[in-house]
């Protein structure tokens, strides 16, 4: 283990690399941020008599939630205000000023610091706005209608800047060449992680929460929704045969500068007044902060409907994507009639088949964690068994094409509760 490149090693490989599109450079900017970040949490931590072995180090840069940040957190008491050491500080003038600083302050002044860096990073996602399938809500944007990009997260920004690519024309494969070649730097010669199969649907390169464990908070939300949420939780828990858990990701300092820097990830579940839709989620764990919105008028609509969303929308946070996007689904529905209810037009079909064949693929090495955007055939969607007119993933109101599953040519698809296809894509998945 001793040969392994040490994080100021790595940022320093990182640097070197010319990246020749605005795309690439932003992406060498950004996990050069995020190295020296976790380069200094360890200093820091260690100016604290933490001792931290470089193979905890390298471990807590492998995976998103390593067991050594476990380790790390074990150590730390649960006020961090306790730890104090005394700090000296020059002015300009050379002027030395002591003080007594306690971790709890440092953290708090590494995560401003690391926020307002990340701010200067954050691309203008105007081009991207001006796709068709992308709006932006708030802070947020949006794609297809309810899946949601944080353009202030790693992962958010390479996507703005793919995105703006596509809007201005650029070809595609350049910003693509340039995010590998940075990522190929950090990742050496290891291959994509490889999630395995499913009856669901969802492609190669979605991140899974770790052991099943995905950690929420509440934003402002109604305890009508609140509850919904957590009966959905429940069915999904249920369904995956207790694979997945929920937990409660408190409010604390700790926790929030975990969270920046992607050590922890979270899911913020709230409510908003959503736009033409009953619901929003970010598909499978982000880095560090993903979202999931509820629409305040959810709860004026029939049961179906309050029932359905909650469930469809935690699909996405699991990592599901929707059922009627799968490569194969113009041979089970109509897609033209599917199209035109959603106030598509028939231009849109094309459009949509081509843009999904680019997707998010993670490295297994020194994987911070950190996504490139690559072309995919349909081999990096996983569907490699019978098409599910019953799942909770898919829209209600395609009119199906084939004799199956109970329904008959040009019946329309009404589905509001986790099928058992779902609950087996689940389980293969976790």
């Amino acid at each position: 283990m001793d040969n392994e490149p040490s994080i100021q090693e790595l940022i320093g490989e990182i640097e070197k690399y010319q990246p020749k599109t605005n795309g690439g450079r932003t992406f060498q900017k950004q996990v050069v941020q995020v190295f020296s970040a976790v380069s200094n949490t360890f200093d820091l931590l260690e100016k604290y008599d933490i001792e931290i072995d470089s193979e905890q180090k390298r471990s807590a840069l492998t995976e998103g939630e390593p067991y050594s940040i476990e380790r790390i957190e074990s150590m730390l008491p649960d006020d961090l205000t306790m730890l104090k050491r005394k700090r000296i500080t020059r002015s300009t003038g050379g002027e030395e000023t002591e003080q007594i600083v306690s971790l709890e302050d440092e953290l708090e002044e590494l995560l401003a610091e690391q926020t307002k860096s990340f701010n200067l990073l954050t691309p203008d996602s105007t081009d991207a706005e001006s796709l068709d399938f992308v709006t932006r809500e708030d802070d947020i944007l949006v794609l297809d209608e309810d899946i949601c990009v944080d353009p202030s997260t790693i992962s958010g920004m390479i996507q703005v800047e793919i995105l703006n690519a596509f809007a201005r024309g650029e070809d595609l494969d350049k910003v693509v060449e340039d995010i590998m070649g940075c990522s190929d730097v950090i990742g050496g010669e290891d291959d994509f992680e490889d999630q395995g199969t499913s009856r669901g649907h969802y492609t190669r390169g979605t991140s899974f929460w770790s052991k099943g464990k995905v950690n929420y908070r509440w934003g402002r939300i109604s305890d009508e929704l609140k509850q919904e949420l957590k009966d959905a939780m429940s069915d999904w828990r249920s369904a995956s045969g207790n694979k997945i858990s929920f937990s409660y990701y408190k409010s604390s300092t700790l926790n929030d500068f975990l969270a920046s820097f992607g050590f922890k990830s979270y899911v913020l579940m709230a409510e908003k007044n959503l736009d033409n839709v009953y619901g929003r989620a970010t598909v499978g764990r982000a880095f560090g902060k993903s979202t999931l919105y509820l629409d305040s008028g959810l709860i004026n609509e029939n049961n179906n409907w309050f029932h359905r969303v909650p469930r469809h929308e935690l699909g996405h946070t699991l990592g599901l994507r929707h059922e009627h996007q799968r490569w194969d689904r113009d041979e089970y529905i109509d897609v033209a009639d599917f199209y035109k209810q959603y106030g598509k037009n028939s231009n849109t079909k094309e459009f949509d088949k081509t843009k999904k064949y680019y997707t998010w693929v993670k490295k297994k090495k020194w994987g911070i964690p950190y996504w490139v955007y690559v072309k995919r055939s349909k081999t990096y969607s996983y569907t490699p068994t019978s098409y599910d007119y019953l799942s909770i993933m898919h829209y209600n109101g395609a009119l199906v094409t084939k004799n199956r599953q109970g329904m008959k040519k040009g019946d329309p698809i009404k589905n509001y509760t986790i099928s058992t296809r779902d609950k087996e894509a689940i389980k293969k998945m976790y």
